[in-house]
C-alpha cells in the first residue's frame, strides 16, 4: 500500500510538472506562430510594393493562418493553466485522505499489537502463578476452576474478559480500517 502511495505521488508530481511544461511550451509555440504571422505580413507588404498581388495575397493568407493557429495555442495554454491546478488540488486531497487512512491504520495496528502482547503476557503470568482469583472469571467459569488450571488455551479464552474485549475491539477497529 505504501509503495502504491509513493508511486502515485511521484507520478502525479511528474504529471503536474509536465502539465506546467506543456503550458509553457504552448505559449512559446504561440509566440513563434505570431512571429511567423508578423514576418508573413512584412513579406506580403514587400510583394505588394513590388506589384506582385498574387504572392502578396498568399502571404496575407499565411499571416492570417499563423495568427489564428497561434491564438488557438495561446487559448489552449490558458485553459490548461486554468483547469490543471483544479485537477491536481482534487488529486492532492484524495492522496492526503489516503495517507491519513494509512497513518491511522498503522497507529491502530500498533496499539492493537501492543495491547494484545501486554494482555497475553499478563494472562501467561496469571496462569503460571495460578492466582485464579485475579482472573476475573464469571460465576460459571469459577465452577470450572480445576479444568481451566489444566487447559491453558481454554483458560486464556475466559480470563480477564474486559481486557480481552478491549483488545478485540482494537483488533476489529484495525480490521475495519484495513478494509477501507
Amino acid at each position: 500500500m505504501e509503495k502504491y502511495n509513493t508511486c502515485h505521488e511521484i507520478l502525479f508530481n511528474k504529471f503536474y510538472y509536465l502539465g506546467k511544461k506543456l503550458c509553457s511550451d504552448l505559449m512559446e509555440v504561440s509566440k513563434t506562430l505570431n512571429s511567423f504571422s508578423h514576418c508573413a505580413q512584412q513579406i506580403s507588404v514587400l510583394y505588394d510594393l513590388g506589384n506582385s498581388k498574387e504572392l502578396s495575397e498568399v502571404y496575407t493568407s499565411l499571416k492570417d493562418q499563423f495568427y489564428t493557429i497561434g491564438k488557438e495555442f495561446s487559448s489552449e495554454a490558458k485553459q490548461t493553466l486554468k483547469f490543471l491546478p483544479q485537477y491536481f488540488n482534487y488529486t492532492a486531497m484524495e492522496s492526503q485522505a489516503y495517507n491519513d487512512l494509512l497513518k491511522t491504520r498503522m497507529q491502530k495496528l500498533q496499539k492493537f499489537v501492543s495491547k494484545r502482547d501486554s494482555l497475553l503476557a499478563k494472562k501467561e503470568k496469571l496462569f503460571t502463578t495460578e492466582k485464579i482469583d485475579k482472573w476475573e472469571l464469571s460465576e460459571e467459569n469459577l465452577q470450572r476452576e480445576k479444568e481451566l488450571m489444566k487447559n491453558k488455551e481454554e483458560a486464556f479464552k475466559v480470563m480477564l474478559p474486559f481486557e480481552t474485549m478491549e483488545v478485540k475491539y482494537l483488533e476489529d477497529t484495525y480490521l475495519y480500517l484495513s478494509c477501507q
